[in-house]
């Protein structure tokens, strides 16, 4: 159950309406405080975005990865990591490391490549998580964005392999 605008809601759909209109709202009042960040990400589009806060830059350069540094993160996922909204959990990615090390180092080569991330790694299922005080109220949840677990090997692999100049 839960109440938005003096009602009370008990049905899933009415009650992810609810969320959804609070978390977007939410969402939206955030975005309004952050930079608006380039498409592409590079050191002189990075350079740019943060000139007007007088940022002196610490150069650092993203190297290509190698399969050996791939498997490593694969092996070292959790088992118990959730899927995202691509439905692969740790277990499958942990016990299919040998077959898609490869492949994946690949994939994140070319991004590295490109200086790109791509939106399908961008996209998550919003959930609420309740954090205390009463249940009926939406302000009392905050809403959890599992991502693919293939963006946070991307990630990951990019970390791993960053330098700093």
């Amino acid at each position: 159950c839960l109440e938005s605008e003096g009602k009370h809601s008990f049905g899933p759909k009415e009650n992810a309406d609810i969320f959804k209109n609070y978390f977007s709202k939410l969402a939206k009042s955030l975005l309004l405080k952050l930079l608006q960040a380039p498409k592409i990400f590079g050191y002189s589009s990075t350079c740019i975005l943060y000139r007007p806060f007088n940022m002196v830059p610490n150069g650092f350069k993203f190297s290509q990865t190698n399969v050996t540094t791939v498997t490593k993160i694969l092996v070292n996922t959790h088992s118990s990591k959730g899927a995202g909204i691509d439905n692969l959990g740790g277990k499958l990615i942990k016990d299919g490391t040998q077959v898609i090390a490869f492949p994946t180092t690949q994939i994140c080569d070319l991004y590295i490549k490109s200086s790109s991330f791509p939106d399908a790694c961008k996209l998550a299922k919003i959930k609420p998580l309740f954090k205390k005080g009463s249940k009926p109220d939406p302000k009392n949840y905050r809403p959890i964005s599992p991502l693919p677990l293939v963006s946070k090997i991307i990630e990951k692999v990019i970390h791993e392999g960053h330098k700093t100049i």
